[in-house]
């Protein structure tokens, strides 16, 4: 089965590294060919060596009225099964799928970039709901994703699913990881609070060390 991902980019961000996670559970029946809008697929080096990937070049001319006919031409060349996108930054190349009837799509939500972190914009509301309402299914991550999906996207209920993230309970189980909080000059004593993830406005980083603050646990 031949499954097409456009991303906004393949670097090493969270929707990637899961996306590799995807690719390498799959197993070798399935062939992938990932389309970077960005052009940035650092990623790849993450995918088992065994695992059939292909990276596209995507198009220039992002944000141009004329760019879903630019990404129509490119996509036309190929022939998958099924394609996925991913977040408001790969909206057009689902449009022009849908419109092109090259394959079904899935689209992903995962979260919002800067100019959403706050307040959803009214006209990309507005083309989530006329687009997604005529693809099979998005898939959200997270109940406030969904909730977002069907009030604020007005996507039908049967069209949207929720898989959460999942999480290595194994390499993430609670633990006292000496080596590290020697490194941090630490005590076994004290209380380590951790983040990981990128250093950017929508994740509201200070809002995660208020929290840390007025916990106050000692």
């Amino acid at each position: 089965m031949r499954l097409l991902h456009i991303m906004p980019t393949f670097g090493t961000g969270g929707t990637e590294l899961r996306v590799v996670s995807l690719i390498n559970e799959l197993g070798a029946e399935f062939s992938h060919s990932i389309m970077p809008l960005n052009n940035v697929s650092t990623a790849i080096s993450r995918v088992a060596p065994s695992r059939h990937v292909e990276i596209i070049a995507a198009p220039q001319g992002k944000g141009r009225v004329d760019y879903p006919f630019r990404l129509y031409r490119s996509l036309s060349a190929y022939h998958p099964d099924l394609a996925l996108t991913y977040n408001w930054g790969t909206i057009e190349a689902a449009l022009a799928i849908r419109v092109a009837g090259i394959c079904p799509v899935i689209h992903n939500e995962c979260g919002f970039g800067p100019d959403e972190a706050t307040r959803l914009k009214v006209r990309r509301n507005l083309a989530r709901c006329l687009l997604l309402n005529g693809i099979p299914r998005t898939i959200v991550v997270s109940g406030v994703l969904y909730d977002i999906a069907l009030h604020r996207f007005r996507i039908r209920k049967h069209r949207v699913r929720l898989i959460r993230t999942g999480v290595d309970v194994i390499r993430f189980a609670p633990r006292i990881n000496t080596p590290l909080r020697d490194h941090l000059r630490v005590t076994s004593d004290d209380l380590l609070f951790g983040y990981v993830g990128g250093l950017r406005p929508e994740k509201n980083v200070g809002l995660l060390l208020q929290a840390f603050a007025r916990a106050a646990i000692s």
